[in-house]
């Protein structure tokens, strides 16, 4: 309880800067598409896959790496210098890996800075979604910042 009362005030702030990114950006700048492909499963649920729903995947098994007060304050440093993009390819989607079969879309973190990152490898993060939610790092820079995490997470 006391963890998510700490990530709450995070997910929100993202999710508000991430919205107000994405508002200020122009279409013609804009490399998303956001196909919205209804699937429906098995118990007869409908879930949408799209840029939104991505993004918020991410989010979540990145808070889920951080369970220390240093993990959670480093997630917070990395939030706060940049946004998630996402990016669809209907190239990838149903591909598997691992049982999981692909969304299609892929994020990738976006610095507002480079200059005020605070380590170099934070400019080349993406993750890949799943349709089941899973997700999975995209880049050998995205392993380092959940190596980090669980490092920081141990002391």
């Amino acid at each position: 309880m006391k963890r998510l009362l700490i990530l709450t005030p995070l997910i929100l702030g993202l999710l508000a800067a991430l919205t107000a990114c994405s508002s200020s950006v122009s279409n013609s700048e804009t490399l998303t598409t956001t196909p919205t492909s209804t699937l429906t499963s098995t118990s007869n649920l409908i879930e949408k896959y799209d840029d939104e729903w991505a993004k918020a995947q991410v989010i979540f098994y990145l808070e889920n790496l951080a369970e220390s007060a240093e993990a959670i304050r480093y997630l917070a440093d990395l939030i706060d210098v940049g946004w998630l993009e996402a990016r669809y390819d209907d190239y990838y989607v149903d591909s598997e890996f691992g049982g999981h079969k692909d969304s299609g879309w892929d994020v990738y973190f976006r610095p507002y800075d480079r200059n005020k990152l605070k380590y170099e490898y934070w400019g080349n993060l993406n993750w890949n979604v799943f349709k089941d939610n899973y997700v999975t790092e995209g880049s050998d820079d995205a392993l380092r910042v959940k190596a980090d995490l669980l490092e920081l997470n141990q002391q």
